[in-house]
């Protein structure tokens, strides 16, 4: 069971955080985006339908930090042990061949049914940006929206720095 006892947290701020990444990245968002401010419901936890959040509403854009691993994608244990089974019977170039497969159509399933969440709900004038990685938030929103960004390097130290908080 999870458990959020364990996680950060800003103080004097009501938010939950799902994970100590979220929360990085949430900080770092606040520290380089100019004006950009956590609110659960309004930038952070966005409702986009039914029961569905997005991390971050970030100057219109949505941004969900979410890092495919079969493990956690693969619904239930059998499923993944199975898949683990066969990967590792395979010749090792075809089972990172398989791997890449299917953490690509995995990743392109669920940024699909966030895409179609967001447009049923808040129509397709918010894109949507999934980052997998510290490295791909730098690129698609600190880089692109900062207005004196620092440099990746440092980005990705301080987003190291904070996982560990």
């Amino acid at each position: 069971m999870f458990d959020r006892r364990n996680l950060p947290r800003i103080p004097d701020r009501p938010l939950k955080f799902d994970s100590r990444s979220e929360y990085a990245i949430g900080v770092l968002l606040e520290r380089y985006l100019p004006g950009f401010e956590l609110k659960t419901g309004v930038t952070f936890q966005v409702n986009i339908g039914g029961n569905r959040h997005c991390d971050f509403l970030v100057y219109g854009c949505f941004l969900e930090f979410h890092p495919i691993t079969l493990q956690h994608e693969l619904r239930g244990a059998h499923t993944f042990n199975q898949f683990a089974k066969l990967i590792n019977s395979l010749p090792n170039s075809h089972s990172e061949l398989l791997k890449k497969a299917l953490h690509d159509e995995l990743l392109a399933q669920y940024t699909h049914k966030r895409r179609t969440s967001i447009m049923d709900t808040y129509g397709k004038d918010y894109p949507l940006v999934v980052c997998e990685t510290a490295q791909e938030v730098y690129k698609h929103i600190i880089q692109a929206k900062a207005n004196n960004p620092p440099t990746m390097e440092r980005f990705i130290k301080e987003f190291k720095e904070l996982l560990n908080d």
